[in-house]
């Protein structure tokens, strides 16, 4: 070994992860968790973030947010006001509102959805009498099945489940279990397994 070698040796050499797999394996797996960590940070500041967003909204804005939370899937603003339980000429400042704040997204001319992590604190932020209100009204009038109650409801009678049925219409599982307990009520009906008996299987 010549001096200059002596005097800076290699710091790779005092580095004991290099020679201890255990050492290694620890300090990988603190990093990791930091890594988790900082992702759970950045989660939660998101949803406060959202939550901050829909307290600032006026009442009619928010519950246009929470019926695109409860739909789970893109609508026209018309449906949005008509789940959400507005008057029609309030509707569209309320959606710009909700547009504008960043809760809202328009997906395609005319059709609006939930902003991507948006999805959680709203549906936090309804009450159960809320929820109770705009599942009715995505059920439509009583005793008449809306059309997309009359496609769920076709494709259990043929056996499907929510979630085939989800996947067939391009719903979310929780937005199907909605429309078969409404089409269910307004049919008179207590079960599936009734649906079955008496409704025609799909074409």
């Amino acid at each position: 070994m010549d001096r200059e070698s002596a005097a800076n040796p290699d710091p790779c050499l005092d580095d004991p992860s290099l020679e201890d797999p255990a050492l290694e394996s620890a300090a990988l797996e603190s990093a990791a968790l930091e890594s988790t960590a900082l992702e759970s940070t950045a989660l939660s500041l998101d949803l406060a973030s959202v939550r901050l967003k829909l307290d600032a909204l006026p009442p009619v804005a928010r519950r246009l947010v929470q019926a695109a939370a409860v739909l789970d899937e893109p609508a026209c603003g018309q449906t949005l006001v008509t789940v959400a339980g507005v008057r029609p000429d309030q509707g569209e400042p309320a959606l710009a509102e909700a547009l504008r704040l960043g809760l809202l997204r328009e997906c395609a001319p005319g059709s609006y959805e939930l902003r991507p992590l948006t999805g959680q604190a709203v549906r936090d932020s309804i009450t159960p009498a809320a929820r109770r209100r705009l599942d009715r009204r995505i059920g439509g009038p009583e005793g008449r099945l809306s059309p997309r109650e009359e496609q769920v409801i076709r494709l259990a009678a043929g056996g499907l489940t929510n979630r085939k049925i989800a996947e067939h219409l391009w719903l979310s599982p929780r937005t199907v279990e909605v429309h078969v307990a409404n089409a269910l009520r307004k049919l008179g009906l207590t079960s599936r397994r009734q649906l079955i008996d008496q409704r025609p299987p799909p074409d």
